[in-house]
């Protein structure tokens, strides 16, 4: 039985038609593995949850991108309020700057107020 001698197939050829026959079966077995296990076998509903996380992952990316504009135009407007800052405190400074001067100029004319009313009292 185990002679293969009326179907003139040697040895080697023998080797080869075996390896071809294991081969095709790893191959049909990979695919039916992989169509069943990818949820091919039911017309891309497999597919859905993909498409669902594709479709969430643009919404991320779409805030993601609205919370860098927000982010920028809070930005701009902190700029804009340091600004102001800066503005309002050399405005301060220059008022300070004033009320010094008009507060020494009232001390000036209080005292020069004081020696007349004591010179007017030495005269009288």
């Amino acid at each position: 039985m185990n002679d293969f001698s009326e179907l003139d197939i040697t040895g080697k050829e023998m080797a080869v038609l075996v390896l071809v026959v294991f081969v095709f079966m790893v191959v049909v077995f990979s695919a039916g593995y992989c169509a069943g296990r990818w949820n091919v076998h039911d017309n891309g509903a497999g597919t859905q949850p993909i498409g669902q996380q594709l479709n969430e992952a643009g919404t991320n990316i779409s805030n993601a991108t609205a919370g860098i504009g927000q982010a920028e135009n809070h930005a701009g407007n902190i700029e804009a309020g340091i600004g102001n800052a800066q503005e309002s405190a050399e405005y301060l400074q220059g008022t300070v700057s004033t009320s010094a001067e008009l507060i020494g100029q009232s001390k000036s004319i209080i005292e020069a107020i004081r020696r007349r009313g004591k010179a007017d009292k030495v005269t009288h």
